[in-house]
């Protein structure tokens, strides 16, 4: 089994784009993103990427995050391959957002399903706060952490 360390993360890549859109779709079950508006995020003026790849730059896990709001990063997707779950790739791919923090945006959110236990608990771990948004589709927890 890799550990934490035997991964790092760069810029997603084009031609990482299929790869990204077979571990959404993997791993997210109903989640996961329409490849059109992934990609149209990734094309926009305000939205980001990153992979986490193992030793052959193989992409497994990803994070995409908006860079609209001026105070805060907004993390917009993450998912990891089923296959490489509890290996810390998730973890990686938050600490090196919490590293992004600064002066300027000094906090991420993350908005995911009320119904999305897993990830509430993982957002929770990485020292993550909630709370609840109502609204006419789905009950939404934002997550929210702010540097120290």
């Amino acid at each position: 089994m890799k550990l934490l360390s035997d991964f790092k993360t760069r810029f997603l890549y084009n031609h990482d784009f299929d790869r990204v859109i077979e571990i959404d779709c993997n791993s997210s079950g109903k989640y996961c993103w329409e490849p059109d508006d992934m990609f149209e995020v990734l094309r926009s003026r305000h939205g980001n990427g990153m992979v986490a790849v193992g030793e052959d730059d193989y992409p497994v896990g990803f994070c995409i995050y908006s860079l609209k709001n001026v105070e805060h990063f907004e993390i917009l997707h993450l998912a990891v391959d089923n296959m490489r779950w509890r290996q810390g790739i998730g973890t990686k791919l938050i600490n090196k957002m919490k590293r992004k923090l600064n002066v300027r945006r000094s906090s991420l959110s993350f908005d995911i399903p009320e119904n999305n236990l897993d990830a509430q608990l993982f957002l929770k771990e990485m020292g993550f706060k909630a709370r609840l948004i109502r609204n006419s589709f789905e009950d939404i927890m934002r997550f929210k952490y702010e540097k120290d």
